[in-house]
């Protein structure tokens, strides 16, 4: 049996993962992802060219907790071009979990392996066996020492003494399959829960170079643009790489269903594909669909004609459809922009006699739908965890 076992290998999930071996050698602890790859919601482009296509700004000055991340593992930012105020990272986000990878070197990480269902489990031991974490006593001398089963899609059975749950809470509740069920507070604050990214798809246009001006006003590229029938952008952003390699600019959108491709690809590049036929070119469409529409907004604003003309000759481009990631999102046909995750006491308490805890972006009580809040949840659980181990 093993003292912890943590949900979900997003940047909550490898943060408490790289604190317990470094901070807590003499604890077990393994560490389950459901998909094919470690980094949740911090994903660059396929191509190394260090393009975010997740999560991607930081704000160093008012963000301690990721200002002392990254000092850690020696990662260092820049400022966003477009908008002083915030920061990205060299090398896209997810360099930090490839930073946490190589420190780990893998260990106890089980990628492929989704939870489907955790259950509450005893055993009876003598009392003089028991540690310090048990709490009930029975008669005979005997106590009665609870801990938890989870199981993964393919059957595998993970005995632990406490689970540390960070994949999103709406995810939480429909993938899982509890017993006993979560507290009645808690599946009520999962359900009026908003999810990080989940209703968002990602559109980066790549240039051979900047054709735009940058300000610290945001210039031609950083704005907000109105969503409606085929201009599907609502925020644009220079999205361009520390190292110049190429100029970029980047769209969160809402992509309608029939422009979901009908296959499992959700991140391409236009230029790897021959002879595209129409029923799968949906992510050509959209990224056409946002160039005109900043193309026009620029035309509205009186900004140069060449401008327009400019944005329609990107030479590539990559999407992250998060709506259809089925481990992040549980609705793959967004309408509307989601409102923005906003602190949940609920969602962030333990369960199961503190058994369960919640980690996560959706969980922090300070800095909810950002980095921050990843870093800070995993914070909070750590400290619960040395509470809880008398430490």
């Amino acid at each position: 049996m093993i003292d912890i076992a943590i949900v979900g290998g997003g940047l909550s999930g490898m943060v408490i993962a790289h604190e317990l071996h470094h901070k807590h050698p003499n604890k077990t602890w393994e560490l389950y992802e459901a998909n094919s790859f470690i980094g949740g919601r911090l994903v660059n482009d396929q191509d190394s060219h260090d393009i975010d296509l997740g999560g991607a700004w930081i704000w160093p000055s008012h963000q301690p907790l990721m200002r002392d991340l990254l000092r850690s593992l020696d990662i260092e930012s820049f400022p966003q071009p477009d908008d002083p105020s915030c920061e990205r990272i060299i090398c896209g986000a997810a360099r930090i979990i490839t930073a946490i990878c190589d420190d780990l070197r893998g260990k106890n990480i089980f990628i492929h392996s989704p939870i489907i269902s955790c259950k509450r489990s005893y055993n009876r031991i003598k009392s003089d066996e028991c540690n310090e974490e048990s709490k009930a006593s029975t008669d005979n001398d005997l106590q009665s020492l609870s801990f938890v089963t989870l199981e993964t899609s393919s059957g595998i059975k993970v005995q632990c003494k406490r689970v540390v749950f960070t994949i999103p809470p709406k995810i939480l509740l429909r993938k899982i399959q509890f017993d006993p069920p979560l507290n009645l507070k808690k599946q009520n604050a999962i359900l009026k829960s908003q999810t990080w990214m989940a209703g968002v798809t990602k559109v980066s246009l790549v240039f051979e170079s900047g054709f735009w001006s940058v300000d610290n006003n945001g210039g031609d590229s950083n704005m907000a643009l109105k969503p409606m029938y085929n201009s599907p952008a609502f925020q644009v952003y220079d999205g361009s790489p520390f190292n110049n390699e190429c100029s970029v600019l980047t769209f969160f959108t809402l992509a309608s269903l029939y422009q979901i491709p009908k296959h499992n690809d959700t991140t391409r590049n236009s230029h790897n594909e021959k002879n595209v036929k129409n029923d799968v070119n949906e992510d050509a469409l959209l990224a056409r669909q946002c160039a005109r529409q900043l193309g026009r907004t620029w035309s509205s604003m009186g900004k140069p004609m060449a401008l327009e003309k400019a944005i329609l000759d990107y030479k590539s481009y990559y999407l992250k459809r998060w709506p259809l990631e089925p481990f992040i999102s549980d609705n793959s046909d967004p309408k509307t922009i989601h409102p923005h995750p906003y602190p949940m006491k609920d969602l962030a308490s333990n369960d199961w006699d503190d058994l369960l805890l919640f980690a996560g972006t959706e969980t922090d009580l300070s800095s909810p739908g950002v980095m921050e809040g990843a870093v800070g949840s995993s914070h909070r659980v750590l400290a619960e965890l040395e509470k809880l181990w008398n430490i």
